[in-house]
């Protein structure tokens, strides 16, 4: 077998799918693809679906599905109560199983009442009343190291059984914490009776301290060591003080002078009398000290010695200067005879060119010239003496001139060794003596602070100890306000109350006296430990009247049985309110959805002139020329509209049939508004028709062409030859495009058109 189908691309070759090709369909038409083969395509095989069907309420269907409201014939179906039974039978057995489980949870609660706690939920709500008292002391137990459970929660029968439970355990924990807590309030006791002792036994020993000491003497003691400290912190002061002054005024420079420097440079003058004044400065800072040196001031005299070296230097700046213009003296000679030996040379080589010479070729002159000798040989004599005298007068000009530079050196030398050398060594004496100095000082404040601060160290210990024995017989004259003629009186009231303390402490507590008092801990506040008694004995009272109500292990199971009743019913009548909603809703559902499936069948079909007017365009019977429809208890009869007693698809013939189809497809897709695909498609329409019936269906297809208010292409196929002919004879000034099928080939149908074109409408016949 062939296969003729074939992938759909776009104009890039991208294949195109087919939920994209549905999208675009809906987008354009306004309709769903499948909605537009029903409204455009009208087939032998459907296109009496609407009148041949055996029931009125079938033919409904038919005509809501060609329509495109097949969904609403479906929620109107889904919706009738007669087609779903089983939500009524599931509310009808909820319901009833409601009302037995109600009547369950009354005889139990009348057995309950037998107990005489009234009804079960007056039980709970008394208890619950009495768990939430419980938890209200939640707030004072945070304040407190009481250990707890609380809040107890309770939501219901359950829950309300465990909470007693736990409410029992509670109570025994707290009694276990009461008993602590008494305890704890019997040791805070014992501690607050020790600690009066204590308090006791200080007053008697402040007072016996008061009558042997000498507050008078403990003063001026007292301000004698003050003096003292102070002393102390002044010397350490001015110690530091002189440590700081010394390193401010005593710095060693770095040395402004240059090794290649002749004798002794201002500079070095300058730092010269800085360090004098600096070794002048530290032996005022350190005459305290009893600092010395072997520094002897006038054993160099640095004034004298600068003017020595100012001279010297002058000297041989002179000399040196004398000699620089004697070398550049030399330099022109030796640039003259260079000069003049240049010129003698050329002279020469000019001689030695000739064959003899009779006068000189510079002056002219022949006086050089000997009696039986030859004048070039004279001449070339002359010259080579004149070459020779210029160089020996050079090189002894200069060998004189190095003999004064090397004394310039020598001058120089003698200057460094007698004048700078010794100031040199002189500065490195003079700063050795003032680090040595310096580091002496500095020496001697450290040993003399430390020194100080161990003395004033011990002082503050001696006056923090007089201090305090000082303060503390004030405040204890302060703190109990007595005169030298009532301490006696208050020491004896003392003494008294100490004993009967320790009579009580060694017969309650067993313990002698305060050997074992500790005063730490202030867990031993003994109004805390009494708050917590009180509030735990607030809470055991609420708790016991709560375990009155405890039922027993007997009675557990009723209450368990009564809560697991009272879910259930809960449940059920959940369960049975949203069933009723769901047969309400449903009734509203079927009652709106079949009001607008007769309100939209009524605008589209019954009310639709189109039907009527394409019926009697074609006028297959001759007495019923016009239809009416009639929806009735969700059927849809096709009458005579001459007469409503007549239902036409009974007594129709083949033909007429199928043109009342023809006429109700017809009729509906030209009255549909919302639809943009302009294209109808009719399969063999003249199927059974008479010769008359077909001329009337293409004066109908004329008619529609013609007119202005419809815009359609109708596709006709047929086999019917004849009916052919006669459609292109009638449509022969219309456009049309006819396509013959004329034989199967292997690459499918051969088919040939023929194009019927005409330019101009206006020029139209009939």
């Amino acid at each position: 077998m062939y296969n003729y189908t074939d992938t759909a691309v776009d104009i890039n070759e991208k294949v195109i799918e087919q939920k994209d090709i549905d999208k675009e369909l809906k987008q354009w038409t306004g309709q769903e693809p499948e909605q537009i083969l029903r409204l455009s395509f009208n087939g032998q095989n459907r296109n009496t679906d609407f009148v041949k069907s055996t029931k009125a309420k079938d033919r409904t269907s038919s005509l809501l599905k060609f329509m495109g409201l097949k969904y609403l014939d479906d929620i109107v179906k889904g919706s009738d109560p007669k087609n779903r039974k089983k939500l009524k039978t599931k509310y009808d057995q909820f319901s009833d199983e409601y009302q037995n489980t109600a009547a369950d949870i009354e005889s139990i609660d009348k057995l309950f009442q037998s107990n005489q706690w009234g009804t079960i939920k007056q039980y709970e709500e008394k208890v619950i009343f009495l768990i939430a008292e419980l938890n209200s002391f939640q707030d004072e137990i945070i304040h407190t190291e009481i250990r707890h459970n609380l809040p107890i929660l309770s939501d219901g029968l359950k829950s309300l059984i465990d909470s007693l439970g736990k409410i029992k355990l509670l109570r025994e924990s707290l009694e276990k914490q009461k008993d602590v807590v008494l305890d704890c309030i019997a040791e805070a006791v014992k501690y607050r009776l020790q600690k009066e002792l204590v308090q006791i036994q200080e007053f008697l020993n402040g007072a016996s301290l008061l009558k042997e000491t000498d507050l008078k003497q403990l003063q001026e003691r007292k301000n004698y060591l003050d003096g003292l400290q102070d002393m102390y912190r002044n010397s350490i002061a001015h110690l530091k003080g002189i440590k700081q002054e010394t390193e401010l005024n005593v710095m060693i420079l770095e040395s402004t002078g240059s090794d290649s420097a002749i004798g002794i440079t201002e500079s070095e003058k300058v730092q010269y009398e800085t360090y004098i004044a600096m070794l002048q400065k530290i032996e005022m800072i350190g005459s305290e000290f009893s600092v010395s040196g072997n520094y002897d001031y006038n054993e160099y005299d640095i004034e004298r010695a600068f003017r020595r070296s100012e001279k010297y230097v002058g000297f041989l700046k002179d000399y040196e200067n004398d000699i620089m213009m004697q070398r550049q003296h030399m330099t022109e000679i030796e640039g003259m005879f260079a000069e003049q030996k240049k010129l003698l040379l050329q002279v020469q080589d000019f001689v030695n060119s000739q064959n003899e010479i009779s006068n000189c070729p510079v002056c002219g002159g022949t006086e050089f010239i000997k009696a039986g000798h030859k004048g070039k040989d004279e001449l070339l004599a002359l010259l080579s003496t004149k070459i020779a005298d210029g160089n020996l007068d050079l090189k002894e000009k200069n060998d004189k001139l190095v003999k004064r530079e090397e004394r310039l050196a020598h001058f120089k030398e003698e200057v460094n060794i007698n004048i700078r050398a010794k100031y040199r060594s002189h500065l490195e004496s003079l700063q050795s003596e003032i680090k040595q100095r310096k580091d002496y000082i500095l020496q001697e404040c450290d040993l003399r602070i430390k020194s100080n601060e161990e003395s004033s160290h011990k002082c503050g210990t001696w006056l923090w100890a007089i201090s305090s024995q000082i303060k503390w017989i004030n405040e204890f004259a302060e703190k109990f306000q007595f005169r030298d003629i009532e301490l006696e009186e208050m020491v004896k009231v003392k003494e008294n109350l100490k004993s009967r303390i320790e009579d009580v402490l060694r017969v309650r507590f067993q313990t002698d006296g305060i050997n074992n008092f500790e005063r730490t801990g202030e867990k031993k506040h003994i109004m805390p430990l009494f708050r917590e008694r009180n509030l735990m004995n607030r809470i055991l009272e609420c708790i016991n009247k709560i375990l009155q109500y405890d039922i027993g292990e007997e009675n557990q199971s009723i209450l368990k049985q009564y809560e697991e009743k009272c879910a259930k019913q809960h449940q059920l009548k959940d369960k049975v309110t949203q069933l009723k909603d769901a047969l309400d809703f449903r009734q509203i559902i079927n009652e709106n959805s079949k009001s607008l499936k007769t309100e939209l069948l009524k605008n589209l079909v019954e009310d639709n002139q189109m039907i009527n007017w394409v019926y009697g365009k074609i006028n297959p019977h001759p007495y019923f020329r016009e239809i009416n429809f009639k929806f009735m208890n969700d059927e849809t009869s096709i009458l005579a509209a001459e007469d409503n007693n007549v239902y036409l698809d009974n007594i129709f013939s083949e033909a007429q049939m199928n043109i009342l189809s023809l006429s109700i497809f017809m009729g509906l897709i030209l009255a549909v508004k919302n639809y943009n695909f302009e294209q109808i498609f009719l399969d063999d329409p003249v199927q059974s028709l008479d010769d008359i019936n077909v001329v009337s269906f293409i004066d109908l297809v004329r008619a529609l062409i013609r007119s202005k208010y419809i815009n359609k292409n109708y596709i006709i196929s047929t086999h019917d030859h004849n009916f052919s002919k006669l459609l292109k004879i009638k449509l022969r000034n219309y456009n049309f495009v006819e396509y013959s099928f004329i034989s199967y080939g292997e690459e499918g149908p051969r088919i040939i058109s023929n194009i019927n074109m005409i330019k101009d409408r206006n020029d139209l016949s009939q």
